[in-house]
């Protein structure tokens, strides 16, 4: 039995189910998820099958034992001052503007904070 996880079909015929092995895998995965660890995912039915490019057998379920593992997280800071010329902020329209040596102008939006007039400091004199 081979085949790369997209050829590899799982066909739950109780149900009418059919999914890929790589389909399973992102089942398994949630992208919001905050459990970390090893798992087990047990699935039983009636009847089923198994099928690949040049294989198809019955089965009457599966048994997959997986483990999730923290992200990586690494603060990264990245110094613009020596490209950055300077920073415009249109207040009123809710945006900021950068400008770079070479004449790239990025615009962006203000954070909600800064937008609201309410939480603005008074200027200085």
């Amino acid at each position: 039995m081979s085949g790369l996880n997209n050829e590899i079909f799982i066909e739950i015929e109780d149900t009418g189910e059919n999914y890929s092995i790589h389909e399973l895998a992102s089942r398994l995965t949630p992208l919001e998820s905050e459990d970390y660890g090893s798992f087990t995912k047990e699935e039983r039915f009636k009847e089923g099958w198994i099928s690949g490019p040049k294989f198809r057998y019955r089965i009457k379920g599966y048994n997959v034992t997986y483990t999730l593992s923290r992200p990586y997280k690494e603060l990264i800071v990245i110094d613009f001052s020596k490209e950055l010329v300077g920073v415009i902020e249109y207040l009123q329209k809710g945006t900021k503007k950068s400008i770079f040596k070479k004449g790239v102008i990025k615009e962006n939006l203000l954070p909600r904070e800064i937008k609201n007039e309410s939480t603005l400091l008074p200027p200085l004199y």
